[in-house]
């Protein structure tokens, strides 16, 4: 077990309640982010169910990572069936509708059939890891109760945004980003301007389209 490495910051803006000055011990947490001491709900509880279904959550990946809106079920079913060999134009050995890299989550067939792997890995979690809904709802009531108010409000993120962030930069580099938002080492438009992966796509564009292809679809 690694021995986890306490030392002491100064809140950026008031992120957590009381003294915007205040000093606060942060600790390493198991995967090497600084984490609130006292901070203990993240770990236990799971976030709240995310409102926006599986569906709408894919056809807005869908609508980024292979430049195509689906309205119902039966156009989301056929952007995956004939998007299931796109390639990533940015050189990487992603594939498929929502860009998936083979052997990228251990021991599962991420190609054959990406709608339903997206779709267990949405709701119920693979290759070990938990859901992509309960991350995402972990890290949004984490972050939002540790980056200042005004921060947060600039950025105006949903847990659904959470969840396409995990998609496109990857959880730990997401994580990362909001961190920095925590401890004023990145403004919102930073955020916003920044290019997690080699493609063109900055963040803020990556989660308009999302919401874009998101908000396009009907149950």
């Amino acid at each position: 077990m690694k021995t986890l490495k306490e030392k002491y910051v100064y809140q950026f803006g008031g992120n957590i309640q009381g003294d915007p000055k205040k000093k606060v011990t942060y600790r390493r947490d198991a995967d090497g982010y600084l984490t609130p001491v006292d901070f203990q709900e993240f770990h236990e509880e799971g976030g709240d169910s995310l409102g926006m279904s599986t569906d709408a959550f894919l056809a807005g990946i869908a609508a980024v990572e292979s430049s195509s809106f689906a309205e119902n079920k039966d156009d989301l079913m056929n952007i995956f069936r004939d998007k299931s060999d796109l390639r990533s134009k940015a050189g990487s050995s992603a594939a498929g509708a929502t860009q998936v890299i083979p052997g990228y989550f251990p021991g599962e067939e991420t190609q054959a059939d990406q709608y339903s792997f997206m779709t267990r890995r949405v709701d119920e979690g693979v290759a070990g890891e938990v859901s992509l809904r309960e991350q995402a709802g972990r890290n949004y009531k984490r972050y939002e109760s540790e980056i200042a108010p005004q921060v947060w409000n600039q950025l105006g993120l949903t847990p659904e945004d959470f969840m396409a962030g995990f998609h496109f930069a990857g959880s730990g580099k997401f994580r990362n980003y909001m961190a920095a938002l925590r401890e004023g080492r990145m403004t919102p438009q930073e955020f916003m301007d920044s290019k997690p992966t080699s493609g063109n796509l900055t963040m803020g564009e990556y989660l308009n389209r999302f919401r874009q292809g998101a908000s396009n679809y009907k149950d």
